[in-house]
């Protein structure tokens, strides 16, 4: 196996920046896709069995679970930038130090956030209408599992296995599904059985990774140093907390201000219309750790932006044209009949497809440790807390306000970053080196 791995990094050093990208780009959106598929049947399962008024519950929670998730995400984005930097210098021994100081915090944080909403469960079953506390409980359980998970895939994904960290997502996501189906659909136990089953569906992959990482695990623990390690988690921490909160906002709203059957409405419609934000999310596995480590060598990284913008958008036009085009059959195969949403789903699409596209920028500029991004995306969250709370009468409403405002988020990201934009189709001059690709054509010319 080490012979395999030797041999493909000697490939990939001749191989231009772009077709390694694009390679990488294949592996990962292959297996994530795979993934995804999983993950999107599970939830389509549950919301087909729950009916609308069930699975509002099941999507509020999801809400709270992607906001808290958020600190997963900074972490990820830690272990990433870092383990990217320390392998970029071979000093394997400060990823081990990293690896296992993640996990232990990371472990600690999670059972800080299961006790915190073990004590308020009540408090916040009744704020959302939740008839069950155990619900909620169990919420707080799949979130410190999350958590610790979350440190070994961001490992694996900074050291850029990216074959191990797919197959480590499907069995994770499949696990989930089959464990959906049998405590759902055989033992009927409603949302909290799809709470179980996507509790122990990660307590299943956690073995898996830790066998992974086990020859950096097993080696000597070093001194990190004076790293800036401290100074990145609360700016990192700030810009990921406000893109958890947009993704979110909205569905947590309605649920606080509509009726059960029509929340579950649009917590179904959140399901099919974040479907694009996934590509952003795929895509960003490869742009963080290849940005950051090309950054820290003093290399110019404006291609794998152009990368990201490109592909994402690509994606999200093919899924917005087939909701436009086919917004009945989709809905009617994915939920059923019973959710009255296919003349909502293609602009809600076209909302999330900006917001992918304002998360690219986001990701690509904390991998360059560029936080003048704070300057939009925190005012945005409490603007789009605004609109939601003065322009809700209906569903329609929230869609249109939602439209609106990712526009606006959109619109101002690409004024703040529009050096990027432009420095995506030129070589930059100057002290920077540039990727393989842009030599090979300057040569050429």
């Amino acid at each position: 196996m080490q012979f395999f791995r030797n041999l493909r990094n000697r490939i990939d050093a001749k191989v231009p920046m772009n077709w390694v990208a694009l390679k990488h780009l294949v592996t990962v959106v292959t297996l994530s896709s795979i993934a995804n598929l999983f993950t999107v049947g599970f939830y389509v399962i549950m919301s087909r069995k729950l009916g609308p008024a069930e699975y509002s519950i099941l999507a509020v929670l999801l809400a709270i679970f992607q906001v808290a998730a958020v600190v997963a995400g900074v972490v990820s984005n830690i272990i990433i930038k870092y383990i990217t930097y320390f392998k970029a210098k071979s000093q394997y021994d400060k990823i081990s130090t990293l690896l296992s100081a993640s996990m232990r915090y990371l472990m600690a944080f999670g059972f800080l956030i299961f006790l915190l909403l073990t004590l308020f469960s009540a408090d916040i079953a009744e704020f959302f209408r939740i008839p069950s506390a155990l619900s909620v409980i169990l919420l707080g359980m799949f979130i410190w599992s999350f958590l610790f998970i979350s440190a070994l895939l961001s490992a694996i994904n900074g050291l850029q296995w990216y074959i191990t960290l797919g197959l480590n997502r499907i069995f994770d996501a499949l696990a989930t599904l089959l464990l959906g189906i049998l405590l759902v659909y055989l033992f009927a136990l409603g949302v909290k059985g799809a709470l179980v089953a996507m509790v122990l569906g990660a307590l299943a992959t956690i073995p898996f990774c830790l066998w992974s990482l086990r020859t950096i695990l097993s080696i000597k623990k070093t001194r990190l140093g004076n790293i800036g390690l401290s100074q990145y988690i609360l700016l990192a921490a700030a810009a990921s907390v406000c893109i958890g909160i947009l993704l979110n906002l909205d569905v947590i709203l309605v649920k606080y201000f509509f009726k059960e059957v029509e929340s579950g409405f649009y917590g179904a419609l959140s399901l099919i219309g974040t479907v694009v934000f996934f590509i952003s999310g795929a895509l960003n596995t490869i742009i963080f750790p290849k940005v950051s480590e090309s950054h820290s060598n003093g290399e110019d990284t404006s291609e794998y932006l152009r990368f990201g913008m490109l592909w994402t958008a690509v994606g999200c036009i093919i899924v917005i044209t087939a909701y436009f085009l086919f917004p009945d059959f989709i809905v009617l195969v994915m939920l059923g009949s019973e959710y009255d949403i296919a003349g909502y789903i293609g602009i809600y699409a076209i909302a999330m497809s900006l917001l992918a596209l304002s998360n690219i920028l986001v990701v690509y500029n904390l991998a360059i440790k560029r936080w003048s991004i704070l300057y939009v995306v925190v005012p945005a969250v409490f603007l789009e807390l605004l609109l939601i709370y003065l322009f809700h009468q209906t569903l329609l409403h929230v869609v249109i306000v939602v439209l609106l405002f990712h526009v606006i988020l959109f619109a101002a990201l690409a004024v703040l970053c529009r050096g990027q934009l432009e420095d995506m189709w030129h070589a930059r001059s100057g002290y920077k080196k540039f990727p393989a690709s842009v030599l090979f054509k300057l040569h050429k010319e």
